[in-house]
């Protein structure tokens, strides 16, 4: 897509890379849900939910590259794949609660280059990490808002700056931050 996309249905695609080059947005506020299916990767040059999505999610076996900057939903986001941070800086948030508000994160996040890229996290559902942060390319920084939690189901939180937790922080693994 090279143009801004306003989605007016849910949208999946499969096969190989997805990129979405401008914004992708729902047609009114957590309207639409986006998922993308694919072994390649998804790519969002754009930001995502300038009128927000209801909800995202890429499946496993590919992997998410955020550059646009941000993504925001009115519901959950879950990263089924590897997350890779493009953009300087990148804020996920969800103005969900609870469960609806989860922005979970199965396998890992890195950034695109070590050190540069950061990442804010703004929910009052749960952020979860089920696998490593910053392992392969360190974060920047790493932010998460005061509502909601965070769980921690990963090894290694890896940061070349500041790690701010501001919401309770729950531990499901031995992890060295």
């Amino acid at each position: 897509f090279t143009s801004s996309t306003t989605l007016t249905s849910t949208g999946t695609g499969s096969g190989g890379d997805i990129s979405f080059t401008k914004t992708v947005d729902a047609s009114s506020s957590g309207g639409q849900s986006l998922t993308g299916n694919t072994a390649g990767a998804t790519t969002f040059g754009g930001a995502v939910g300038t009128t927000p999505l209801l909800s995202l999610t890429t499946n496993a076996g590919g992997s998410t590259k955020i550059n646009g900057g941000s993504v925001t939903t009115t519901g959950t986001q879950a990263y089924n794949d590897a997350v890779v941070l493009g953009g300087t800086a990148t804020t996920l948030s969800s103005s969900g609660t609870g469960p609806l508000g989860n922005i979970t994160f199965a396998p890992t996040v890195d950034a695109a280059a070590s050190g540069i890229h950061s990442l804010t996290v703004n929910t009052a559902g749960t952020t979860i990490f089920d696998g490593d942060v910053g392992t392969t390319m360190a974060l920047a920084s790493l932010l998460t808002d005061a509502p909601g939690t965070t769980d921690i189901n990963a090894a290694h939180v890896t940061t070349s700056g500041a790690q701010t937790y501001n919401d309770a922080v729950v531990l499901g693994a031995n992890t060295t931050l």
